[in-house]
């Protein structure tokens, strides 16, 4: 204790040091405030002065200097009075200097006029490189009405609701078609309906079936939208969501077939499906089969064989097949792909009409073979007045068949295949 006292004293009695500059100025540095202020304003201060030094940018060197020309007014192709009053003819401007006037005598420019006689051309009208507002289409299904209205195709309208009561018979199988009490025929009342100076006409009628739908909902949607309705589609009877799908082509004016798997060369290892319609099967096991593929929906005017060279080529089987049909209304088509088939023959036994197709258009699915196909198929028609053919709803035939109809120029008539037996003629 006296130690600390000592040592206290002796402080006392130390003098005081003089204390650094280093120490008065820390002791009397800014507050962090004062500083944040400090930094800002001198930040600004830096940007003012940069600016008030930067010498202004100097205008750019004149390089070169051009003559901008009037430009000619554009030419319009005129008809009717007004032309003649203003002394001008097709193709020729009215314009208020000799200059301009020998510019627009000069050949460089050819403008079309619009021919005398065309259809929706008014006396007086100019042509215009602009749309008309109120004629581009305002949904997707306008749109594709005017493509087929360019091709020369009839406008498609959505067919008659299936099923119709007094056509449909109800079984354990399902609805299945009968002929109604007046005698109308399911496939006269499914049918697409044909202009009467069509089915007269002297030019050659083909028809084009289209198979193989429902089973892809992305290739079946696509040939609804983009074949028109004149053209046949076939579904598959194992589709799902088959009447769904039949519907919708019905809604666009498609007329629909029912394809049904027969017994192919081979069987079983080439299977075409359960409930396979079979050569050796009894009258009963062949209609039992029959029903259910005919039971799964309603809508079609008839049905294809699916595969079925061998079906097709014994007559006992082929015939149970074809009494059904006609004893129900519906009509039946022969793919062509059976060269032994017996139905041609049959179907005018029993009293059916003889429907066969002539060409199949992508056995080969090379884009310039069914190119050939369809040629083909336009020169049958040509030579027998009518023709019938059938392909699969592949991308190459769809692009193929689409092409093809834009260049038919009305050669020919494409007809839904219930025309076929209303044609009077050869055939």
């Amino acid at each position: 204790m006296d130690g600390a006292i000592f040592r206290m004293h002796e402080d006392l009695r130390t003098p005081l040091k003089p204390r650094s500059r280093l120490q008065r100025l820390w002791e009397n540095r800014p507050t962090p405030a004062t500083a944040a202020w400090i930094v800002t304003l001198a930040a600004l201060g830096g940007a003012v002065a940069w600016g008030l030094m930067t010498p202004p940018p100097k205008a750019p060197d004149v390089v070169a200097t051009a003559e901008i020309r009037p430009v000619d007014p554009l030419p319009v192709a005129s008809t009717g009075k007004a032309a003649e009053e203003n002394g001008t003819e097709t193709g020729e401007t009215v314009t208020g200097t000799p200059a301009t006037k020998k510019r627009e005598e000069s050949p460089r420019l050819k403008i079309l006029s619009v021919p005398q006689g065309d259809e929706g051309a008014a006396t007086g009208s100019t042509n215009s490189h602009v749309p008309d507002v109120e004629a581009l289409p305002r949904s997707p299904e306008e749109a594709r009405r005017q493509r087929f209205a360019l091709l020369g195709l009839p406008a498609d309208t959505p067919l008659v609701r299936a099923p119709v009561r007094d056509l449909t018979e109800q079984s354990p199988s399902g609805p299945l078609p009968k002929v109604a009490r007046n005698g109308r025929k399911p496939w006269q009342a499914y049918g697409r309906p044909v202009p009467k100076d069509v089915l007269l006409s002297d030019r050659p009628k083909v028809a084009i079936v289209i198979g193989g739908l429902g089973l892809n909902s992305k290739t079946t949607q696509r040939a609804i939208r983009e074949l028109p309705g004149v053209i046949t589609l076939a579904f598959a009877p194992h589709a799902k969501s088959l009447q769904t799908r039949i519907n919708m082509a019905r809604r666009a004016g498609h007329e629909v077939l029912l394809q049904v798997p027969m017994e192919p060369w081979g069987y079983p290892e080439v299977n075409p499906g359960p409930k396979t319609l079979l050569a050796s099967a009894g009258k009963r096991q062949t209609l039992s089969a029959l029903h259910w593929f005919m039971g799964r929906a309603t809508g079609y005017v008839g049905l294809v064989n699916y595969s079925g060279q061998k079906f097709l080529s014994e007559g006992p089987a082929l015939s149970h097949v074809l009494h059904e049909v006609k004893r129900r209304g519906l009509l039946f088509l022969d793919d062509g792909s059976a060269a032994k088939s017996l139905s041609p023959e049959l179907a005018m036994v029993i009293g059916l009409p003889p429907l066969a197709a002539t060409v199949r258009l992508d056995v080969d699915r090379d884009p310039f073979a069914i190119q050939a196909r369809l040629a083909e198929l336009e020169e049958r028609a040509a030579r027998k007045g009518r023709a019938i053919g059938i392909g699969n709803a592949f991308p190459e035939t769809l692009e193929a068949l689409q092409d093809w109809l834009s260049g038919l120029q009305r050669r020919i008539d494409i007809v839904p295949l219930s025309a076929m037996p209303k044609l009077k003629g050869k055939g």
